[in-house]
């Protein structure tokens, strides 16, 4: 915002541009601020992050890709359950992501012809191994996998690439701008 003695130095179009510009950030921060609220409660959005299992909610997943609120919502619960999560990781040449580091863990893409891999490597000092990963879009898209049981702290899983579920997550887990978590 301009100080009243630069205000009083801007010519007439100056003046319009910034009225403009500053009916657009009003606007902006309205819209922000009235978001429509999830229609569903938050303690349902936290309890279906907290669930122990990689079933999907065709409600809930709908209101979190169609509501931002609740997108949000959802991620701070996720985030907050954790054993370890990434909600963005460094972007690298090709915009592709095959390696991801989540907190002390690792994370790791493995392509060998038409078999994909998905390597896990938990934090050591972890007091347990987790069991699930989540990866949400920006847009709220994702999904949950179940994890295999680790052999030597590493869990490896071979991703069914005919699974639709599989696919999204897959797809999801090389984007740079999607989040990641790691579930007990």
């Amino acid at each position: 915002m301009p100080t009243v003695k630069e205000a009083g130095m801007m010519n007439n179009s100056d003046k319009n541009i910034f009225e403009r510009f500053s009916s657009i950030m009003d606007a902006a921060e309205m819209k922000v601020r009235h978001a429509k609220s999830p229609s569903l409660s938050a303690s349902a959005l936290v309890a279906y992050a907290r669930r122990d299992n990689s079933l999907h909610d065709f409600q809930i997943e709908r209101d979190i890709r169609k509501n931002p609120a609740a997108r949000r919502i959802y991620e701070q619960a996720l985030t907050s359950q954790s054993m370890a999560s990434s909600l963005m990781a460094l972007a690298a040449g090709d915009g592709r992501i095959l390696k991801r580091v989540l907190d002390e863990a690792r994370l790791e893409i493995i392509e060998d012809g038409d078999d994909v891999f998905l390597i896990v490597r938990p934090d050591p000092k972890a007091k347990s191994v987790p069991r699930f990963l989540e990866v949400r879009g920006e847009q709220g898209e994702g999904g949950r996998i179940e994890l295999a049981k680790p052999v030597h702290n590493i869990i490896q899983l071979q991703l069914d690439m005919g699974d639709e579920t599989i696919m999204e997550a897959f797809d999801l887990l090389t984007q740079p701008d999607a989040s990641v978590h790691l579930l007990p």
